[in-house]
């Protein structure tokens, strides 16, 4: 990083970096995103995966808090979007309303900007239609689960956590490209403190 003034600094380039980055962008700030990992990996592949996710990279098994958490992280470009299996569920919507907070409008516009639809029939594996056969059976709807994912490029392959090779699914890449394109820098490869204190703490966790 040169000693240039900027705006605002990012930590992080996940879904959480590459939002704030695209919207301080467009608004014409100087914005610098840091990112721990690379800005591209092989992907589709558990051991390709072991570029980018943090955990052991020789046993395969992820990292876990002195309090005996797994944690599952991604550091890439795009974080942990990379590896989610693209479902998007409305959270805590009626509990938030009770505060007085409406963010109906604010789900309904994410959506639609990511392309949230249903699971395509087509995508559906033999399990999935097991169970919708059952649930109709015992007078049940089972409805399909909403994911951000152009179906016309999905090839069932159930890689989504090592990463989509057919750009078949969202990632927060998409905005981050778009803040690039706005003006602002992204520098990759940077360790992180706090990473080392996770690892020293998940090496006690696991001896105890």
């Amino acid at each position: 990083m040169d000693n240039r003034q900027r705006d605002y600094i990012i930590i992080g380039s996940g879904a959480g970096g590459s939002t704030v980055a695209r919207g301080t962008s467009k608004r014409k700030k100087q914005i610098f995103v840091i990112e721990r990992g690379p800005e591209t990996a092989k992907m589709g592949k558990p051991l390709a995966s072991t570029q980018f996710y943090d955990g052991n990279h020789i046993t395969l098994k992820m990292l876990h808090s002195r309090e005996g958490v797994g944690v599952v992280r991604a550091f890439i470009g795009g974080g942990s979007t990379i590896v989610s299996v693209v479902t998007e569920l409305r959270c805590l919507e009626s509990e938030i309303r009770e505060l007085g907070i409406d963010l109906a409008k604010d789900f309904t516009e994410v959506e639609q900007e990511l392309h949230v639809g249903p699971n395509f029939p087509r995508l559906y594996s033999n399990g999935s239609r097991a169970m919708i056969e059952a649930g109709n059976d015992l007078g049940y709807s089972l409805n399909p689960m909403p994911k951000f994912i152009d179906a016309s490029k999905c090839r069932k392959c159930g890689q989504c956590v090592f990463g989509c090779v057919h750009g078949a699914k969202w990632t927060a890449v998409q905005y981050l490209n778009e803040a690039v394109a706005d003006g602002a820098e992204v520098s990759y490869k940077h360790q992180s403190h706090e990473g080392a204190c996770l690892r020293e703490e998940s090496a006690w966790g696991s001896s105890r």
